[in-house]
């Protein structure tokens, strides 16, 4: 397992980067909607493509992704923000399965 967390540190990095410097962007409502619906899901979307290309498929890699944002509905959002931790998990899962398609061992 540690090896597996070891293999993912790079890609969790941008993942933890985004989720917590990304929301000092937020001025108003339009910015948040910008930064939660477009931004923040862009970048899972492509980390986890390519964590998917280079690693493979690892079912812990969405996981971790969405426990991650978890601690950040309580430092940046309100409590009704809580379920972008399943839909960003959600969306880490399908980038990184479609880009273990694509892996090459």
């Amino acid at each position: 397992m540690k090896d597996r967390i070891k293999d993912m540190s790079i890609y969790l990095t941008v993942i933890i980067f985004c989720f917590y410097f990304m929301p000092i962007l937020i001025r108003d409502t339009g910015s948040a909607m910008f930064v939660l619906l477009l931004l923040i899901p862009l970048v899972i979307m492509i980390d986890g493509f390519v964590f998917g290309m280079k690693k493979g498929f690892d079912i812990i890699f969405p996981i971790v992704v969405g426990l991650l944002f978890i601690p950040t509905v309580f430092i940046y959002y309100n409590s009704s923000s809580w379920p972008y931790s399943i839909i960003f998990g959600g969306i880490s899962l399908v980038a990184s399965f479609i880009g273990a398609r694509f892996y090459k061992k």
